[in-house]
Formats: C-alpha cells, structure tokens, sequence
C-alpha cells in the first residue's frame, strides 16, 4: 500500500486539481488581493506510478484544515 499526503497551505480544496493519467498529476492556484495589487501563485507536481497500479482501489481525500486526514 502507497499513500502520498500533501499541504498546501492557503489553498482552499475547489482550487485544486487531482488527475490520474500515465501519472497522477496535482496542481492548483490562489490569488491574494490587497489594496493595490493581485498576485496569483501556481503549483504543480506530478507523480509517476507504477503499471501494476490497480486504479480501482485510489482513493483522495481533500479538507481545508478544518478537520483530520
């Protein structure tokens, strides 16, 4: 059994995208406001899985640090 956790601090669980294709690829984005400027920060990070990875059994959990993982 593999797991891979992640923070991603600030980031709120709707900007973040999770696909499994060859590997399984995460990224997101968040745009900070202040008075005069916007910023956006971009994130990505991808995984290579194994061939003998059985797709049926991944599972994803995603929460804003409200609650446990």
């Amino acid at each position: 059994m593999f797991q891979i956790a992640g923070d991603v601090l600030g980031m709120k669980p709707d900007s973040l995208k999770v696909v499994l294709e060859d590997y399984l690829h995460v990224s997101g984005d968040r745009k900070v406001k202040t008075d005069t400027t916007q910023e956006e920060y971009l994130f990505e990070k991808h995984f290579k899985l194994g061939t003998n990875l059985d797709t049926f059994k991944i599972t994803a959990h995603l929460a804003d640090g409200s609650g446990s993982c």
